[in-house]
């Protein structure tokens, strides 16, 4: 949930639609995805993104001077 506005400019999260659905224990699981290219995500303060942790995500660079501030919680299923 970001605390600021997120733009092109403070460097937002970037992801890949659809790698949710690859598998660590896949031969070539990339191939799988039908169209890999990167998705910025531009929020507004206060907005929420739910996403699974084994999408492909990165963080864009901040080219701002103001610090890009963000209230990250996550969880995890534990295997017994």
């Amino acid at each position: 949930m970001p605390l600021v506005d997120i733009n092109d400019a403070n460097g937002p999260l970037e992801v890949v639609p659809g790698s949710h659905r690859m598998r660590h224990t896949d031969t070539n699981p990339i191939y799988k995805v039908s169209q890999v290219h990167g998705v910025k995500l531009l929020l507004h303060q206060g907005d929420a993104v739910l996403r699974d942790g084994n999408g492909l995500h990165r963080g864009t660079p901040n080219l701002g001077a103001e610090p890009r501030i963000l209230l990250d919680q996550a969880y995890r299923a534990i295997e017994d």
